[in-house]
C-alpha cells in the first residue's frame, strides 16, 4: 500500500508539470520540468518493480485523487488570476512539498525498511534536487 501510493504520487508529480510545462513560455523552465517529470518516470519504474517484487500489480496509470484536485484548482486559478511565472513556480514547489511530505510518511511505516528503506532515501534526495533547482528559478527571474 505505501509502495502504490508514492506511485500514485509520482504520477501526481508527472500530471502537475505536464500541466505547467504546457503553460510556461521559459524554454529553461520547461528543460528543469522535464527533467523533474524524467526523474519520476524513473522512480516509477523503481516503485512498479518493488510493488512487483512484493507479489502485487502496480497500476502505474493511477493517481491520488488530491492530485486530481490540484491539477484542476491549477486550471480554474489561471483561468481567474492568469498565468505568472510567480505562480506556476509557487504551485510547483507546494507539489515538491507535498510529495517529499509523503515520502517522510511512508518512511514510517514498519514495512519500510532494509533495501526499500534505503531506496526511498535515495528517491527523497533526487526529489529534494529538483525541489532545490526550483527554489534557485523562483529568485532569477
Amino acid at each position: 500500500d505505501v509502495l502504490s501510493e508514492l506511485l500514485k504520487i509520482n504520477n501526481d508529480r508527472i500530471g502537475i508539470y505536464r500541466q505547467v510545462i504546457r503553460k510556461i513560455e521559459e524554454h529553461d523552465l520547461k528543460i528543469v520540468f522535464q527533467g523533474a517529470i524524467e526523474e519520476s518516470r524513473k522512480i516509477q519504474t523503481i516503485l512498479a518493480l518493488e510493488i512487483f517484487r512484493r507479489n502485487s500489480l502496480p497500476d502505474v496509470d493511477a493517481t491520488t485523487i488530491a492530485g486530481k484536485l490540484y491539477r484542476v484548482w491549477l486550471e480554474i486559478k489561471d483561468f481567474l488570476f492568469g498565468k505568472d511565472h510567480d505562480s506556476m513556480l509557487n504551485a510547483c514547489r507546494f507539489s515538491e512539498h507535498c510529495v517529499e511530505k509523503a515520502y517522510q510518511e511512508a518512511l514510517k511505516h514498519d514495512e519500510v525498511h532494509g533495501e526499500l528503506s534505503q531506496i526511498l532515501h535515495h528517491q527523497i534526495e533526487t526529489l529534494r534536487r529538483s525541489h532545490q533547482m526550483l527554489k534557485t528559478y523562483e529568485f532569477s527571474y
